[in-house]
């Protein structure tokens, strides 16, 4: 598929337009990436008309970007924010109804994705701003990213934050000034590149994996020092040097945590000595223990210690990530589990600052309440694990007071729903990774049905866990095309629920002669395999070829598939 890449700005863009089409060239996608460029200053106005922009064939996706810059938007309040005039409630308002217009117009627009990238503010330059004025600046315009993320951005937005591949500390070599007073193009050829990069990867059709879980180490990673030498009040993080610098890395995952990303803390310490280092130091730590899904404080092997929060959270190796500052942890974990992405950490600490932003980790596309919620989901998950190691299984299906509602999509799940097929590996039949477009099509088919499952329990809301889609169907005969489930639900039967009342819907309206259920074999859908030979009473084939695209089709006997009486179900089919 063909990528008609559209480019527009608050400044000149040509550089980066210039930048895209040489990479693309380099890497031999060129014939598959159209960049077209729109003038300065035109955002609004190109998606408010975008005609002679968009083309129109079933061959091409088409993508706008906005390349804004603050500073040329609400010049007035960010001057007043920098030199501390104001506070930043009007500047949030300025930018929560910009992009509110901005959304309304690429709603009606026609193209299929919008990314949004914001630039780090140039606010070196500024008149009366002190460096260290400057500096608080940032860290209090990283709460304005978050802010912009939360609001409620349509399907198919992406926003990439310049604090995503660059750190303040790049500004002086990466703005050009003397660009910017002569035509209006404010960055250096080398940042040029550096955008390019990223909004070429945000432009591609095809998801890359994600990762879901960062485990960090304890000393000389989240403080300076050694805790069991230097003691609670030795170890370095605060407000000056080098202390200052860990609390900056703090902040960054801080962020990422509000991103939806979990965060794991493995240390070779003392859980005493941690507990008494975050009560005493709290004033000085960005993050606090309940920041953290799981504690692995103790003197086993990293991998070990990995192993087991993989486990618990039920992640697969290949979303975990791992940062520590010694060599030698690093390459245990990375020679035990080399799916697990390892980041050492630098020995300086002037080098830490922008650390995460340059591992690419974050997710740019809309959050949804999943995503807010997801810290405290899988802290839920591990008392409910707690539990099931006390219990027999039936006993701790009751237990856990298990409610699941399934009812048809609305247009407002469409967003969780891509998330489910673009995240989920376990329990995913076919793993089809559906683009919101796709999805809002198939909803608008009435030859269609989206079955989407919500789960709660004693301990929690689960938000929407399952989805189920039946494509192209006939009273005579019925195929399920695609089925995902998230890993938070796996054990507990929903799987079996979720599929009795689909085909109990299917049988008492339609009366099909048959109901087939679709099956690609990959690496990770192995749950989703064991599931189909229980309910099929026969083995699947398995993944012979990594590159293998056969989808199998089989028929579903509804007699081999039962209610679990310990789930509460409510059905709004």
């Amino acid at each position: 598929m063909k990528i008609n890449l559209v480019i527009s700005g608050t400044f000149n863009t040509r550089a980066i337009a210039k930048s895209i089409s040489m990479q693309a060239k380099e890497s031999g996608s060129l014939e598959t990436i159209l960049v077209n460029e729109v003038g300065i200053n035109q955002i609004q106005q190109a998606l408010i008309n975008p005609k002679p922009y968009l083309l129109e064939s079933s061959e091409v996706f088409n993508v706008f970007v906005a390349n804004i810059r603050i500073e040329d938007l609400f010049p007035e309040p960010l001057q007043n924010f920098l030199l501390g005039i104001e506070d930043a409630t009007r500047l949030d308002d300025f930018v929560k109804s910009y992009f509110e217009r901005l959304s309304e117009h690429y709603r009606l627009s026609g193209f299929q994705k919008l990314i949004v990238h914001v630039p780090i503010p140039n606010l070196w330059p500024k008149a009366g701003a002190k460096t260290y004025r400057v500096r608080e600046v940032y860290e209090r315009l990283r709460k304005l990213e978050v802010n912009i993320c939360q609001l409620d951005l349509p399907v198919g937005t992406e926003v990439v934050f310049g604090s995503s591949y660059m750190s303040v500390n790049q500004i002086d070599f990466d703005f050009d000034f003397r660009g910017e007073l002569l035509h209006s193009q404010p960055i250096t050829h080398g940042l040029s590149k550096q955008i390019a990069h990223e909004l070429m990867l945000r432009a591609s059709v095809s998801p890359k994996q994600q990762k879901k879980v960062i485990v960090v180490d304890g000393d000389n990673t989240l403080w300076g020092g050694i805790l069991g030498e230097d003691g609670t009040f030795g170890v370095q993080i605060g407000r000056e040097f080098p202390g200052n610098a860990f609390r900056h890395f703090q902040q960054e995952l801080k962020s990422l945590k509000d991103q939806g990303f979990l965060l794991a803390l493995a240390s070779k310490n003392n859980l005493r000595d941690v507990q008494e280092l975050f009560e005493d130091r709290k004033g000085d730590m960005v993050l606090q223990m309940s920041d953290f899904t799981i504690l692995k404080i103790n003197w086993e092997k990293k991998s070990e210690n990995i192993e087991q929060i993989a486990l618990t959270l039920n992640v697969s190796l290949d979303s975990i990530v791992f940062m520590d500052d010694s060599k030698h942890e690093l390459a245990e974990v990375k020679g035990a589990y080399p799916q697990v992405l390892v980041v050492e950490i630098p020995s300086n600490p002037e080098d830490l600052p922008g650390i995460c932003a340059r591992l690419e980790l974050m997710n740019s596309r809309p959050l949804t309440q999943e995503d807010r919620d997801r810290t405290s989901m899988y802290a839920n998950e591990v008392d409910r694990k707690a539990l099931k190691g006390k219990s027999t299984y039936e006993d701790y299906l009751l237990e856990l007071g298990l409610e699941l509602e399934v009812r048809n999509a609305s247009l407002n799940d469409l967003e969780r729903i891509e998330q489910l097929f673009t995240r989920t590996n376990q329990f995913n039949l076919v793993t089809h990774r559906y683009q919101a477009k796709d999805l809002a099509t198939l909803h608008a088919s009435d030859n269609n049905r989206i079955v989407v499952a919500n789960l709660r329990d004693s301990f929690g809301d689960y938000g929407l866990i399952g989805v189920l889609i039946i494509q192209d169907f006939e009273p005579e005969s019925i195929k399920i095309t695609d089925w995902a489930l998230s890993c938070r639900a796996l054990g507990k039967s929903i799987e079996d629920e979720f599929l009795f009342r689909v085909c109990e819907k299917i049988t008492s309206t339609l009366s099909p002669t048959e109901i087939l259920i679709s099956y690609r074999p990959t690496i990770k859908n192995e749950p989703a395999r064991n599931f189909l030979e229980r309910i099929l009473g026969q083995k699947l084939p398995i993944l012979q070829d990594e590159n293998a695209e056969k989808v199998f089709d089989f028929a579903i006997d509804c007699n081999n598939i039962h209610p679990v009486s310990a789930i509460k179900v409510v059905s709004r089919l």
